[in-house]
């Protein structure tokens, strides 16, 4: 399983106007080949904070992202139907058995519509075999950060204002739970 540690790692070498330029061009590209990102976070603190016993953070965020790619067919009025990429993850079993119910029906808690837009199943693999995966955690990870951390240097908030725009013109939804 690639970790954050891990991630870290392979990038402590690459100087950071370096780390830049790669970040601001990932995020180009993802605008670029008309994919279409949602985005969905959790604010942990809270969630702790009103609930005694929340559900599992990674599936709650993987079934709120799940309900907003369904939203967005609705909207679209589409017939077509999307295959289902995800990291690996410990909880990949668990996902997959809530997921097949959420195609039928709505799961309190999890979802407020059912998922029938989804096809078949969650498919569960490494992203650093999948350019999609790829695209989606940088994605994430982009999004994330401009959301949690204020930029103090100068260029460091210009080149993620080029970087969130050109995400923004990808994104479809976006939304933390608060």
């Amino acid at each position: 399983m690639v970790t954050k540690s891990s991630i870290r790692k392979g990038w402590e070498h690459v100087p950071v106007w370096l780390t830049v330029k790669i970040c601001k061009q990932v995020a180009e590209a993802i605008h670029d080949s008309g994919a279409v990102f949602v985005f969905r976070g959790i604010d942990v603190q809270k969630l702790k904070a009103k609930y005694t016993n929340p559900h599992p953070v990674h599936g709650l965020a993987l079934s709120h992202a799940l309900e907003s790619v369904q939203r967005v067919l609705n909207l679209d009025h589409t017939d077509e139907s999307v295959l289902v990429l995800a990291d690996e993850h410990h909880t990949a079993p668990d996902s997959r058995t809530r997921f097949r119910g959420m195609r039928a029906a709505a799961q309190r808690g999890y979802t407020s519509i059912p998922l029938s837009g989804l096809m078949d199943t969650i498919y569960f693999g490494p992203s650093n075999h999948s350019r999609l995966l790829q695209a989606a955690d940088m994605a994430t990870f982009l999004t994330n950060r401009s959301v949690t951390i204020t930029e103090s240097h100068p260029a460091a908030k210009k080149a993620m204002q080029e970087i969130k725009s050109n995400l923004d013109k990808a994104t479809r939804f976006s939304y933390v739970w608060p």
